[in-house]
């Protein structure tokens, strides 16, 4: 999360793909919405963008939907014409499984309609709302209209403020405040979509026959139809967190101690940490430490004891580590840039307890071996209540963990991107192998595994295959690590 921050000269990225496909001869007479085809020059190239310069996509057909009647419109129409039909609510996903090249893009950035029931317990929320837009709307529904200080309500999603709600959420959704409330996807009771036969579908929590909400909760986006129309319930927001952020120098001692308190720290739900080590060993390479807690500043010094204790003094350790702010100025403080686009790679595994002397050895090895000074590993604090929730009650399955990590390269330079990504690949391999879990984020996706159903979806991928076929028997909505039908 805190990675995004990272700034660097922007150049043009590699590119992977050339030939602009020819749209559709067929009618488009089911066609609503604003429909931008390949042959639209400078606004077909803005549409076809994604925030990963690392891709390059050319769909024959973009239909910005505005509405469900657009959407079952778009959908019968990529049905009949044969097309690869992909949804996209805000175009941040790793590996761009939300376009493709030739076929029919959903794109549902413009449904972001946000209505509160009368009680203030649920919000009806459109699936290319971004998150940014979220919160402050979610900060600005108040108890009390006329108190000013009233923080509003909040929800669990992730920190990039430009991510839609649509995507984030049908991955699992994990964020700053999941440790105290769940995934973002557990907040959810509601979901209306749009399935791959074309027909219009809504599932609850009290009732979800076929388990289409089960699915939507983790089961990663795209894959059972184009969602429309999210509900999920509240959270009622604190009126101040504390976060914190320490800066050392990096040597190979201090980060072998800190992650090894970090990965065998066990934290309150009140807490969110994140520990970012930059590798390549450059002059100036940094330890990043960092996060926020619903406690006040005495207790989340407490509780950060057991990782600081007895470390060296931070970087400009005369001024305060902590601070004490609005959970809105914290999003904004810690979430990324949404106007600045990178060529990245990433990869992830989730991990439990301890990692052992082996595994930080092998960790210092991936950090000394990086080829510059835009890749990290970074790990943040998972578990909590999160955990609280059994495997199989939705469709996201890592219950158990209690760390994540991420292992990121960032490149503006094309003459880069090879030896970047060739770090990151034994970097991950490395360094999972010690980890042990065979577990990946899906909204942290990689497009190398090979074994990624189980990664992503363990136990749990033999039922959501048997929803796909329910829901999209013809396999209509597919990319590259799509759900296969039963």
């Amino acid at each position: 999360m805190w990675a995004r921050h990272v700034r660097t000269e922007r150049v043009p990225a590699r590119r992977l793909r050339v030939t602009a496909p020819e749209p559709p001869a067929a009618p488009r007479a089911a066609l609503s919405g604003h429909v931008v085809s390949s042959t639209a020059g400078d606004e077909y190239e803005q549409a076809r963008r994604i925030a990963n310069e690392r891709l390059d996509f050319r769909p024959a057909e973009i239909v910005y939907c505005y509405g469900e009647g657009d959407v079952v419109g778009a959908v019968r129409y990529g049905i009949a014409n044969g097309m690869q039909i992909c949804m996209r609510s805000g175009g941040h996903d790793y590996e761009g499984f939300s376009l493709n090249d030739g076929g029919l893009v959903i794109d549902v950035s413009r449904c972001d309609r946000y209505e509160v029931s009368d009680d203030r317990t649920t919000a009806a929320v459109g699936p290319g709302t971004p998150l940014r837009t979220l919160y402050h709307r979610l900060g600005n529904t108040r108890r009390d209209p006329n108190d000013p200080d009233d923080p509003g309500y909040t929800l669990p999603g992730g920190s990039c403020g430009g991510v839609g709600v649509g995507g984030l959420v049908t991955g699992g959704g994990f964020g700053l405040i999941s440790r105290k409330y769940g995934l973002f996807c557990d907040r959810l009771v509601r979901v209306r979509l749009v399935d791959g036969t074309g027909t219009p579908r809504e599932a609850t929590r009290s009732h979800d026959p076929d388990g289409l909400l089960w699915a939507t909760c983790g089961g990663g986006g795209g894959n059972f139809g184009v969602v429309t129309e999210l509900e999920f319930e509240l959270v009622r927001a604190p009126r101040s967190v504390t976060t914190f952020t320490y800066v050392w120098p990096a040597h190979d001692d201090l980060i072998a101690t800190i992650a090894r308190r970090f990965t065998e720290w066990s934290p309150s739900e009140e807490m969110f940490a994140t520990l970012l080590l930059k590798a390549g060993g450059d002059v100036g390479s940094q330890i990043v430490f960092a996060g926020q807690s619903f406690s006040d500043e005495p207790g989340t010094r407490a509780e950060l004891a057991p990782v600081i204790d007895g470390l060296p003094a931070p970087l400009s350790a005369s001024v305060s580590p902590l601070q004490s702010m609005s959970p809105l100025d914290a999003i904004e403080a810690n979430g990324g840039d949404d106007t600045e686009h990178h060529a990245w790679k990433m990869a992830s595994s989730l991990g439990r307890g301890r990692l052992s002397d082996a595994g930080i050895d092998t960790l210092l090895s991936a950090l000394r071996a990086g080829p510059s000074s835009n890749c990290y590993v970074q790990f943040d604090t998972f578990g909590g209540k999160i955990n609280d929730v059994a495997p199989d009650a939705t469709a996201f399955p890592h219950r158990d963990m209690t760390y994540t990590v991420q292992y990121q390269t960032y490149w503006t330079n094309p003459s880069d991107a090879d030896p970047a990504e060739r770090w990151l690949r034994a970097a991950f391999e490395a360094v999972d192998r010690h980890i042990g879990t065979n577990a990946s984020y899906r909204n942290y996706c990689d497009l190398n595994l090979t074994d990624w159903e189980d990664r992503y979806y363990k136990g749990n991928y033999p039922r959501l295959r048997a929803i796909k076929a329910r829901f999209d028997p013809h396999n209509a909505f597919h990319y590259p690590q799509s759900i296969v039908p039963a």
